[in-house]
């Protein structure tokens, strides 16, 4: 379940539609949001190339699906080995094995870049819970992994193996980000975690960019798989207990937990099982509202790319009224209903 932050203020996701789509099924783009000439995008000089690039294959190698890191790339990298090698991979050392035979593809003037985004929030807490506190729900992928816990204590001025809490995590980061900008120093070429998600896909030169939200995958995935339909994508190749390394179910996804059904029911995002931390659905157990207003300062660039920030904060009111919200249609939504 996705959460964020009662009290504050609601915002507006700012899109601009630009051309109009001259090819796939209307179903799928009226599901995702266009980016297309949105004044924020970027020159392929002004961007850092750390983002996953999936391009597809043939006759839609027009497309590349940018995913920043922690917003699922491991995962929608098995749909990717599907769809490149006629079916799930036999295992997640089989997948990365066979991933750079289409990662890291470079985006021209005649491609489609589809970027996985993901809320701000959640993208940086699930950094801490799967690099920095090891706490994954699901699988061990890079889950404990003493050299990179090492590596982020190094960077951040803390001692690895008593990690700080997420709260105070975050004010060392948002110390240490704004220390590399004062030195001219991008924090991106620190580590490719504290990349932003614009940095990576917001492609200018791209014919276009579109955004489909991890959260919103109950939306836009069913007409997904019906465009992939023309290079081989079959249903039942989404189905099998293959799949149960990645998703957890004897399939690749299922809004409504039972695999014989993808009609589009709203539902929380997926955890996946190969390093899953559930972070979309504890925010309110790690966040504080500073927390929250330096996570806003760090990332400004996402939000105001995928979603708003406010013009004020109610802090009291965060501070007392933590709860579930379903995921807003109108971006990342500061915004959150007492429950």
């Amino acid at each position: 379940m996705l959460v964020v932050f009662a009290g504050l203020l609601a915002c507006l996701f700012v899109t601009t539609h630009g051309a109009t789509p001259s090819a796939g099924p209307r179903e799928f783009y009226d599901a995702v949001e266009s980016l297309t000439n949105h004044h924020l995008l970027r020159d392929a000089e002004a961007l850092h190339l750390h983002a996953h690039r999936f391009r597809l294959p043939r006759p839609l190698d027009d497309i590349v699906f940018c995913v920043p890191q922690k917003n699922g790339n491991r995962y929608f990298a098995s749909l990717m080995h599907v769809l490149h090698f006629g079916g799930p991979p036999r295992s997640v050392a089989d997948m990365l094995k066979r991933m750079p035979e289409y990662d890291y593809s470079m985006p021209g003037p005649t491609d489609r870049v589809w970027m996985l985004a993901r809320n701000p929030y959640s993208r940086v807490l699930s950094l801490y819970l799967h690099k920095v506190a090891g706490l994954c729900k699901f699988g061990s992928l890079g889950c404990q992994d003493i050299g990179e816990q090492m590596k982020f204590a190094g960077i951040l001025g803390y001692n690895a193996s008593a990690p700080p809490s997420f709260a105070a995590w975050v004010d060392l980061l948002a110390t240490v980000m704004v220390r590399l900008q004062e030195h001219g120093i991008d924090p991106c070429m620190v580590d490719k975690h504290f990349c932003s998600q614009a940095s990576g896909c917001a492609w200018r030169g791209a014919k276009e960019v579109m955004v489909l939200r991890v959260e919103e995958q109950w939306k836009w995935f069913q007409p997904l798989v019906s465009l992939l339909s023309s290079v081989g994508l079959q249903r039942d190749s989404l189905v099998g207990h293959g799949w149960k390394p990645f998703t957890g179910m004897p399939c690749f996804y299922a809004p409504a937990g039972n695999c014989s059904d993808m009609a589009r029911t709203r539902t929380p995002p997926l955890v996946d099982h190969i390093h899953g931390t559930g972070a979309s659905g504890s925010i309110c157990e790690h966040y504080t509202p500073r927390a929250m207003i330096l996570i806003q300062s760090v990332y400004a660039g996402d939000f105001s790319l995928l979603g708003a920030r406010p013009s004020a904060v109610s802090v009291e009111k965060a501070r007392i009224a933590c709860g579930p919200m379903a995921f807003p249609a109108a971006g990342y939504d500061d915004s959150l209903s007492c429950r």
